[in-house]
């Protein structure tokens, strides 16, 4: 088993490239201005790196979302 804190896996951890790379690029401009050129750029990955994870832009902040909401679950559980 894959300890995700210590050794995340290579998915999990290109995914989370691209959105650090979307979140740098939305300091500088719009959310409309972004490419996912732009993220895959920033990210130092390429686009079908970016296409192999997500389906557009909006993709990226669903899955980020999505982790985040998984995190508070986990944390109300177990409080």
């Amino acid at each position: 088993m894959v300890d995700v804190k210590m050794n995340p896996p290579k998915d999990y951890t290109a995914k989370l490239r691209f959105v650090s790379a979307l979140d740098a690029l939305l300091q500088e401009r719009s959310f409309d201005d972004v490419t996912v050129k732009m993220i895959a750029e920033q990210a130092g990955l390429t686009r079908p790196t970016f296409y192999r994870y997500f389906t557009d832009k909006y993709a990226v902040i669903q899955w980020h979302s999505d982790i985040i909401a998984k995190r508070v679950s986990s944390k109300s559980g177990a409080a």
